[in-house]
Formats: C-alpha cells, structure tokens, sequence
C-alpha cells in the first residue's frame, strides 16, 4: 500500500466473522524537511458498494437475456428469432434453408388433465431436445409462444430426425406423457423473403398437418400455396365485410322435449357477401381469430342480438332467452365483457334473457381470468352454457 508516491490506494478483501468485508484502503503522505514523513491511512468499507454494483450488473444480464429470450423454454424469443434469421440468411446467400414451425397436437388436453404446471415442464422438456448441440450448432430455435416453436436450419437431415425424437415426455418415474407434433416446413427459395412471411408460410403447412395422428411433417407446396393465397384473399375481404355490415344474425331455435314449444334459441353468424353468395363460418372464422378481430365479430352478435330481443319486447312478444357464442379471446378480456354488460343494459332488457356460450377452445387458457369472469357474470344475473367435453370434465368441475 505505501509506495514512493505521495498518495496510492488498495482494493483490500479481509474476512470478518466468516463473511468476506470489501475496503478500499487510501495514503496520503506529507514530507517535511526537517522530520520523517507522516503517512494517513482512510479505510472506507465499499461492501455495500460492490454488492450493489455486482448486483445491478447481474440485473443488467438478466434484463438482456429477457430481452431476446423466452424466459420458460430458455430459447430465442419471436422477435429475436425474427432478427437473427433475417442476418443469417443475408449473410449466407448461397446457402439452403428451410423453416421449421411445430407445435404437440392437442397442447391444451395436457393443461386441462394434468394442469398447467406439467405443460409447463413439458415444454421445457422439448425446449432442452432442440438446446442439444445437435441442433443448435446449426440452427436458429425459438419459442414464439404457447407450445409453438420455430427452427431455421440449414441440414436437410435434421427435417427427419425431429418428429422421431420427440414422442414420449418422461416427467418422472411414475409420470411419461404420450405427445404427437405437428410439423410445417418451408424450404425458402428467396432470402430476401420477409421473415414473418417465410414463417407464415410454415405455419400454413403445419396447420394443415393438424389432422395427422401421429407426428409427421408437412412441406409447403404449391397446393398448399394456391390454398394459403385463398386464405389472404379471405383476409382482405373479412375486414370490409365486418366494416360493411355483411354479417348476419340467424336464430336456431330451441325446442322444450315435453310440449315441443320455442323456450329459446341460438344465434349463428352467417356472411352474405355483397354478391349475395353465403360464405360458411369455417371459412371466415378462423381467419378472424388469427387476425384478431373475432371480438369485433363477438360484439357485433351482442348488439345484434340484444337489437332482437328489445324489438321482440317492443311487440308484446314473449321473452325468450337467446345464446350467444364468445370466443377465448374476448372472453378472458375483461374490458370486453364490461362492453357487453354496457351493451345489454343500454338496451334495458334482463341480464339473464342473453346466454353466453363458452366453445371449448374459450376455457382452456387463463383459468383464473375464467372463474373469475364466470363468477362475476352468474353474479349478475347472466346465464352461461358450457360446450362440454370429456376431457374438460376436471377442469369443469373447478368451474
């Protein structure tokens, strides 16, 4: 610590009640011409200091990696992801790729029957096979969302390899879950492609591979692409459709078994496009929830509907209740359902004349927004109808 310098200073670790103590440790010296020189010691105690600096730099790691990661599955994030496929495939142009989108068939039955804790664990067990170096020395993985994953590689052998690896989930001793996965795959040709479309691509052949019931891959072709343009030509129709007005309420109506009298109804969306051609749900539905405007459609039967039952009153005509169908989407959303509490009450009719009818994609995702939005809904006065299913029974029963 003294040095022929007139001042220097130390960083010092000294252990003190079995705890290591940081200091800093100063001199000063002041010479005299007619007696030795006098030397000052100033000890400062910097713990607090350098704990607080290593823990603001491990913060700063930890907001990093959140950043591009996927906290759960430990893989790329979809923006991450996004990005770094985009440099890969600029800096290789010569190169062959191909984009891998898959996800386990029927993700949600495993939430329902085993909770959401296992399907957690689940996906980490699939994240941990593609964290193996076999495919991440050659590849670009991530978890876009749920159990949706993306794979940009450039081996053609690894397109085979990955439905065959992942077939069985070993949780435990006692606990080994049986899983299919539905594989997509675009083998991009142009690499100046836009990155969200070359996924998109690979979504559409995953999607059609769906029905599979066992884990297979699907390749994007140009079938499936004449059939994926379809799709954006519906896309660029809905929109204006639900802007114009073309949808239409029609009421099924509901029967009592003892004397065959209507003791309500439900209602069903119909799209009568401006060429009066009647375009079917399947067409148009699933177009809405990937684009998430199905809560307009939802709100729009709220108001159609309620419009209904008020003429009816306004007749003199009997009430009947009349349900109606919500998507997940809007029915974990609780401004939503403010909206359609406001809905029914500016048209002062009774809460239980509207049901809302829960499909079962609507309470297989965010329980507790669930229970919490039936409980508040049956508090009001509302009637609820559960599309039930087998499987959902012990989820039901929570309900």
């Amino acid at each position: 610590i003294i040095s022929k310098n007139k001042s220097s200073q130390a960083h010092v670790t000294l252990r003190k009640d079995d705890k290591l103590q940081e200091y800093l440790v100063k001199t000063f010296r002041i010479d005299y011409e007619d007696k030795p020189s006098f030397y000052y010691f100033m000890i400062i105690d910097i713990s607090d200091f350098i704990d607080a600096s290593k823990k603001f730099k491990e913060a700063n790691l930890n907001y990093s990696y959140a950043l591009t990661h996927d906290m759960l599955a430990g893989l790329y994030n979809r923006k991450e992801f996004v990005r770094l496929s985009k440099l890969e495939l600029e800096n290789n142009p010569s190169t062959d790729y191909a984009l891998i989108r898959l996800n386990i068939v029927d993700f949600k039955k495993i939430n329902v029957s085993y909770g959401y804790d296992i399907g957690d664990l689940v996906i980490k067990k699939i994240a941990s096979y593609f964290i193996d170096d076999t495919y991440r020395s050659d590849s670009i993985i991530a978890r876009l969302n749920s159990d949706h994953f993306a794979i940009l590689v450039k081996s053609q052998k690894m397109l085979t390899k990955i439905p065959q690896g992942i077939t069985t989930i070993a949780l435990s001793s006692k606990l080994t879950i049986n899983i299919s996965l539905s594989l997509g795959v675009y083998r991009i040709k142009d690499h100046n492609e836009k990155i969200e479309a070359i996924i998109d691509k690979a979504n559409f052949a995953m999607m059609a591979n769906k029905n599979k019931s066992s884990s297979s891959v699907m390749y994007y072709s140009q079938e499936l692409e004449k059939e994926h343009n379809k799709r954006l030509e519906m896309i660029s129709k809905v929109i204006p459709a639900l802007e114009n007005n073309e949808f239409n309420v029609f009421l099924q109506p509901i029967y009592s078994a003892k004397d065959k009298s209507v003791i309500g109804a439900e209602a069903l969306v119909r799209w009568i496009d401006k060429d009066s051609n009647i375009v079917p749900p399947s067409l148009f539905i699933p177009i809405l929830e990937e684009e998430n405007l199905i809560s307009r459609l939802d709100i729009y039967m709220i108001n159609k509907v309620c419009e209904y039952i008020k003429s009816r009153q306004k007749r003199g005509l009997k009430d009947i209740p009349i349900s109606v169908n919500l998507s997940r989407v809007t029915f974990i959303n609780v401004k939503l359902i403010d909206k359609i509490i406001e809905i029914v009450d500016s048209f002062d009719i009774p809460h239980n004349l509207l049901r809302l009818e829960l499909t079962e994609s609507a309470y297989v995702e965010n329980l507790s927004i669930l229970i919490d939005t039936v409980k508040r809904l049956k508090k009001l006065g509302f009637y609820g109808i559960l599309s039930v299913f087998t499987w959902q029974l012990p989820l039901l029963r929570r309900l």
